[in-house]
């Protein structure tokens, strides 16, 4: 029933949904000629002046916001008026929470857009002063076009628990609010960023960080900040989500993101390393056709995560170089690319290790030498800047560094440091007990002459330090052959965006400079290209040989049924079933997106079931390929 105290200037056009304190209608603004969203404050709750003074603040605060991810409003009743309502912008689409009782994120990557964009509404709305407390993923709407809109900003106080169950006002909030809030301390900005980073949780994971058998069990853990660590539901994500999100959990305020905006920079950085940086674009597309975008986005993931960590490598970040490479190989185990840059990655390691430990070795023998002829004994104290401080073996960088040191006297002016004694367990090439000062000169001070023993240490340390390099580094040729291996096989082969031939008999080997980062393709139409990344500095496959699996696009498939409109259920299922069966229920008319998982046949036989309102069921069998649309006419008793 249309309640009859709605201005005549909105015609209803039905309810949206209903709640524990208001009814939404969708209505037509016949003054401007749009749909709009008219909330209704329930009649028994307009007595209650708590419930319209919620209203009055949701109004008066949307009303100061102006920002793409916020719901806008047009009109508010007043609060004199017999009926309490707000009109807003009309969102065509489902909540969040809706969204994903029927789809999960793939990539905890993709969990960050979506924080990022809420975020961007939250921070928005801090800078106004306005906090919104009750973030969850019922308060986000998300449009038919994958745009998301943060909505609800009514609540400004928490009320008393024994008041919020009576009203059913728990139902779906507990989770998401923080320690200060339920203690009753003064909430902040932060207190919003806590209610992100249970989103950013369970979106990431697929379930909340604080779950309990009732609201005092939920309370309980949130204001003990236990939670299990999401690595433990979702490998796919890194260390380094999972410090973003211990950050915003902290249970302190003070140990958080000072601002959503911190949050959001955090996400972009790690979004941005998988190369997803078009957060609006991503977000749309994915929204659009789940399926297709996780099967799209899979091996760009691949790609830029293993990219990323080249880079850092370049930049002497390992740690980070590594965490990259990680998230690549979570998502993928046998992803050549990130394998290659891990085992290069160790390879260099234990060279450097090598090269360390054969520098110092010759440099400790040169150094016991020079010194067993040229000084008298050492001081039975070594200074605390001693090579006998850092060396627990002649391998160690800090030996190889007192050498350096050794080769360049210091200024006259400044005392020379006395010599110290290393362990006689050390070898020496004059068999006895090996000494290395920790600068070249003698005990009584004096500055050591430059004769011939010097200059000859000097010489073989140079060549001892330069030589096993030397022979490490091998001159890369102009060009690399690669032989390739696309399944299937009538592939086109593309070199940095141009095609180079089609892949054949003739044709099955690719020369690619090898001067630099040079991406290869294999493009077939109705599959995802297959990309991979090569160089000399990121990645060269094992015999130069680059396989590569190309996935089948969705194959879109509509049913439709004659005589035209019959009512009737679709449901479209695979053929063999099998422990990973799937089906898809639609209407007749609508599209289906069938899926082609890695690995598929490049044909799929399906089985197509129309159920009739009024006759027996019909059921078809019908093969589809990838990317290929297909129509299917079913004749009705």
């Amino acid at each position: 029933m249309v309640p009859a105290e709605i201005p005549p200037r909105y015609r209803v056009l039905g309810e949206v949904g209903q709640g524990g304190m208001a009814i939404v209608y969708r209505a037509r603004d016949e003054t401007l000629g749009r749909e709009v969203a008219v909330k209704v404050l329930h009649g028994h709750l307009m007595a209650e002046g708590e419930s319209k003074a919620r209203l009055e603040r949701e109004a008066q605060a949307v009303a100061k916001l102006q920002h793409d991810n916020i719901v806008q409003i047009f009109d508010y009743s007043g609060p004199h008026s017999p009926s309490s309502f707000i009109v807003t912008e009309f969102i065509e689409g489902q909540t969040l929470k809706q969204w994903l009782g029927l789809h999960q994120f793939p990539y905890p990557e993709l969990a960050a857009l979506v924080v990022i964009e809420v975020a961007n509404a939250v921070a928005h709305a801090h800078g106004v002063g306005i906090l919104h407390r009750d973030i969850k993923p019922e308060n986000v709407m998300v449009r038919r076009d994958g745009v998301l809109k943060l909505m609800d900003f009514g609540v400004a106080q928490v009320m008393d628990l024994e008041r919020m169950t009576v009203t059913g006002q728990l139902i779906g909030s507990p989770a998401y609010m923080a320690p200060e809030l339920i203690e009753g301390r003064p909430v902040d900005v932060r207190t919003d960023v806590f209610a992100l980073g249970i989103m950013l949780y369970q979106l990431s994971t697929g379930s909340l960080p604080f779950a309990g058998r009732n609201p005092h069990e939920v309370f309980k853990r949130i204001t003990d900040a236990r939670y299990p660590d999401p690595r433990s539901k979702n490998p796919l994500i890194g260390s380094q989500l999972t410090k973003i999100v211990a950050r915003a959990l902290a249970r302190e305020p003070d140990d958080r993101y000072p601002t959503a905006q911190a949050l959001v920079d955090d996400l972009r950085a790690y979004a941005s390393e998988a190369g997803l940086g078009e957060t609006r674009t991503t977000l749309a597309t994915f929204f659009g056709n789940p399926e297709g975008k996780q099967a799209e986005l899979r091996p760009h993931i691949l790609s830029q995560l293993t990219a990323s960590g080249a880079k850092a490598q370049s930049q002497k970040k390992m740690a980070l170089a590594l965490e990259l490479w990680n998230r690549a190989l979570a998502l993928d185990p046998t992803y050549p690319p990130a394998l290659m840059a891990v085992r290069s990655l160790e390879r260099g390691q234990r060279l450097r290790r090598t090269l360390v430990g054969v520098a110092a070795a010759g440099a400790l023998a040169l150094g016991t030498f020079a010194v067993f002829k040229l000084v008298p004994p050492p001081a039975t104290e070594p200074p605390p800047d001693s090579v006998a401080e850092g060396a627990g073996s002649a391998g160690e960088a800090p030996v190889a560094h007192s050498v350096q040191h050794q080769a360049r006297p210091g200024p006259a002016a400044s005392p020379p440091a006395p010599v110290a004694a290393l362990s006689p367990s050390l070898p020496a090439e004059s068999g006895s007990p090996a000494e290395l000062p920790g600068a070249f000169g003698a005990a009584d001070g004096t500055t050591m002459p430059r004769g011939e023993p010097l200059r000859r240490a000097r010489q073989r340390a140079r060549t001892v330090l330069q030589a096993p390099a030397a022979t490490s580094v091998a001159v890369p040729a102009p060009t690399v052959r690669f032989t390739l291996g696309p399944n299937p096989l009538n592939v086109e082969v593309y070199l940095d965006g141009t095609k180079q031939f089609d892949f054949g008999p003739e044709r099955h080997s690719l020369d690619v400079p090898w001067d630099g980062t040079h991406v290869v393709e294999f493009r077939k139409r109705g599959f995802y290209t297959f990309k991979v990344d090569v160089g000399p500095s990121l990645y060269r496959p094992v015999n130069d040989h680059i396989t590569g699996r190309l996935q089948g696009l969705p194959a879109p498939l509509v049913v439709k049924v004659m005589p035209p409109g019959r009512k009737a259920q679709v449901l479209v299922s695979a053929h063999d079933g099998g422990s990973d069966a799937w089906q898809f229920a639609a209407l007749p008319g609508q599209v289906v997106r069938v899926p082609f998982e890695p690995g598929d046949e490049l044909r799929k036989r399906l089985v197509v079931t129309v159920v009739p309102d009024d006759a027996a069921p019909q059921i078809r069998e019908i093969t589809v390929m990838p990317g290929q649309p297909q129509t299917l006419l079913v004749e009705l008793p």
